[in-house]
């Protein structure tokens, strides 16, 4: 269509090649992609941003009919296909604040075209990754040996486990559908098991976590989050319903008592817009020994032996900076679910011990430039490693080619 040949005047030398595409039929108003003290390498003008609101954002004199289904998909292809043609394979493609279904499908599509990727799913999933690494000295074991429970509505919490058992996978050379094994879904209806439904019941992200139930005593599975709990012992529990309004369980006293019963540090991640519990109730009912890490940040919280435990902030903000930056000083042509493990690896890597010995799961924001540099070294080397860099040659050293790469921004002081 006519709006994008308007992508041929586009100015080369204002565009740092990562348009984001906005979408109105979002998943739901977690926040999660709120940006932090971080600045994200995407443009330089607003011409790009500003094309795309043009095709795809509604006038408020003139709203449109939703396009949906088939027109939708040909008018998405059309800019995407244009894009390309015009800023070539290396366009680093964000699909903001998309429904499941649309970013799922349009990443199956072009995830091989050009480095594509959504913020919302891949990057919140590689920040819960990067808190559960970083918290691997205090847990003990492997990143294997978690049993994690996801709790909420929505088809996120299903991005989070998918990483998490890519993860696993890599790191034991297991298949992922064994790694998937250790990983579990609480629904509004309880725990999501192949006794309580199929793919003719429940949506198709839940059906990669629907396993048989592992008490023959309770057919279908537990029918709310203690019950859930108390059979499957995890290390781990997320609470995430991107669907907004209450989340279907509550982490109650109870349930964090189940948690601290058989584990000596759970980490708990209420991430839902209503968390699922403060962080003074998770210490309080773990006897402090829990680690927190919610969406926004929390106060420190006095524990009864006298000592502040400091909950951590799980948020995209430590990973997609970087992973926009990775992606700019290597030119890659695609982005793997590799490159975002790598990306959660680097961010583990800078919780220091005085910090996850406070209870802190993730560094501080103050170190994000630190941290961006990190994960844009990490997900440039894995772009160099796999052949589909095309920066060449490779610079000697990423991490300050990353650092040179940042904007830094000085503004002249007026009387």
């Amino acid at each position: 269509g006519g709006g994008c040949a308007h992508l041929q005047d586009l100015p080369l030398h204002r565009v740092r090649r990562h348009p984001a595409l906005p979408h109105h039929a979002r998943h739901g108003g977690c926040g999660h992609g709120q940006r932090g003290a971080a600045e994200e390498p995407v443009l330089r003008g607003r011409t790009t941003q500003s094309v795309s609101c043009f095709l795809f954002s509604p006038s408020p004199l003139h709203p449109p009919r939703r396009v949906r289904g088939d027109p939708y998909y040909e008018l998405m292809d059309e800019f995407l296909t244009a894009v390309k043609r015009r800023f070539g394979n290396t366009v680093l493609v964000q699909f903001e604040d998309m429904a499941y279904d649309n970013a799922s499908k349009l990443l199956n599509m072009y995830r091989t075209e050009f480095p594509a990727f959504n913020d919302d799913m891949t990057g919140l999933a590689a920040a819960v990754l990067a808190g559960i690494m970083a918290a691997l000295p205090k847990t003990g074991g492997r990143l294997a040996d978690h049993r994690i429970v996801f709790v909420g509505e929505g088809a996120v919490v299903a991005c989070i486990a998918e990483l998490f058992a890519t993860a696993v996978a890599t790191q034991t050379n297991q298949t992922v559908l064994d790694a998937r094994k250790k990983l579990w879904l609480v629904d509004a209806k309880g725990l999501v098991t192949r006794e309580r439904g199929d793919s003719s019941t429940l949506e198709s992200f839940k059906l990669p976590y629907c396993h048989s139930a592992p008490s023959p005593s309770s057919p279908g599975g537990p029918s709310d989050l203690l019950g859930a709990v108390r059979l499957l012992q995890p290390t781990v529990l997320v609470g995430l319903s991107s669907q907004g309004g209450q989340p279907p369980f509550a982490f109650t006293p109870e349930v964090l008592q189940a948690m601290s019963e058989t584990c000596k540090h759970p980490l708990i991640f209420p991430l839902s817009s209503t968390p699922e519990c403060t962080p003074a109730e998770a210490y309080a009912h773990t006897q402090g020994r829990a680690l927190v890490a919610t969406e926004q940040k929390s106060e420190p919280v006095p524990l009864p032996n006298g000592r502040l435990a400091y909950p951590g902030q799980c948020t995209s903000t430590y990973i997609f900076p970087g992973v926009g930056l990775g992606a700019l000083i290597s030119r890659c042509t695609k982005l793997r679910d590799e490159q975002f493990i790598a990306a959660a690896e680097a961010v583990g890597r800078m919780v220091a011990e005085d910090e996850l010995a406070r209870g802190s799961m993730y560094p501080a924001l103050s170190k994000i430039r630190e941290v961006s540099a990190s994960v844009a070294r990490a997900v440039a080397q894995k772009a160099y490693e796999g052949g589909f860099a095309t920066a060449l040659p490779k610079p000697h050293n990423l991490y300050e080619a990353a650092r040179s790469s940042m904007y830094h921004p000085q503004y002249r002081r007026y009387r």
